[in-house]
């Protein structure tokens, strides 16, 4: 399978007041891991690593020494592999439903004061990419609202539609 990249801006966090590029501590073209020191800002009072979000190629530098550095500025870019995964597995066996007219009935209003979705970064971004509503999607029996439930949900979803299309199509 051949690889994905993606391209990242890393620029400057909130600062409470401007600072300057100090260092530079990588090169365009350089492979780094996670968490690598890549730009160091300094301020009359502060000094600020700004760190890889994770390995990658350096692409291009925006700043040089003793540039101003204001709040979101762009420093750099990096070139970052995504990661692959099996968004739809093949199952053996398509899975059965109860037709509506056969599930428990609920007598009770749901409870609206339930606690409020928590959802893992990777499941909305999955999420957003397929365009999926995440308040749709059932959490995991932790509560959490994860990229395997984002899936699942999704597969659920194709299943009632392959079922609907033979409905159609017989």
């Amino acid at each position: 399978m051949t690889p994905i990249y993606t391209t990242h801006l890393i620029c400057a966090p909130e600062l409470d007041e401007a600072g300057a590029a100090a260092t530079l501590l990588v090169q365009t073209g350089e492979q780094v891991e996670a968490d690598t020191p890549l730009v160091r800002l300094h301020g009359p009072d502060w000094q600020l690593d700004i760190c890889a979000p994770a390995a990658g190629l350096i692409g291009e530098i925006a700043i040089s020494i003793s540039d101003r550095i204001c709040s979101n500025d762009l420093l750099l870019t990096m070139e970052i592999e995504e990661q692959p995964f099996v968004l739809f597995p093949m199952l053996d066996t398509e899975p059965a439903f109860a037709p509506a007219c056969q599930l428990p009935y609920c007598a009770t209003k749901p409870n609206a004061s339930h606690a409020p979705l928590q959802v893992l970064p990777e499941a909305a971004s999955l999420a957003g990419q397929l365009g999926v509503d995440l308040a749709e999607v059932k959490p995991g029996p932790d509560g959490m609202l994860d990229s395997e439930a984002v899936a699942a949900h999704v597969r659920d979803i194709l299943v009632r539609w392959r079922k609907l299309r033979r409905l159609l199509t017989d």
